[in-house]
């Protein structure tokens, strides 16, 4: 799917996702954790941030995989109904072709043939 065509608002749930993330992990780790000293802060919004993208990168894929299944699996359905019925009616065609040729080689033959076409077989 082109990333062009894709609604504005799926990217700002997207973009959502990563800070609703990154201030959670922020504020868990602060919480749990002893506050970083000054020096280290740039450490640890790195491993935040990082954090938050694996979370949002993960959410995203997840939602992503989710909606292609949903739009692909009837059009998945149809194209499997579509080729079962397509083997079908070859089946047919080649049941009828076999006696047409088996009713062709007893009329050449001189022969006498009795048996039902395919339709009444059934």
């Amino acid at each position: 799917m082109d990333l062009a065509i894709r609604n504005p608002v799926t990217w700002i749930v997207y973009c959502a996702i990563y800070v609703v993330s990154f201030a959670g992990l922020a504020a868990f780790l602060w919480i749990n954790l002893e506050p970083p000293h000054p020096a280290n802060l740039i450490d640890y919004l790195a491993k935040v941030s990082g954090g938050a993208i694996g979370v949002a990168l993960f959410a995203t894929l997840s939602w992503e995989v989710i909606r292609a299944m949903v739009i692909l699996a009837p059009m998945l359905r149809k194209w499997l109904e579509e080729r079962a019925r397509q083997e079908g009616e070859e089946r047919a065609n080649q049941r009828w072709e076999a006696w047409l040729q088996r009713r062709n080689e007893a009329e050449a033959n001189n022969q006498h043939f009795d048996e039902p076409p395919p339709s009444e077989a059934q």
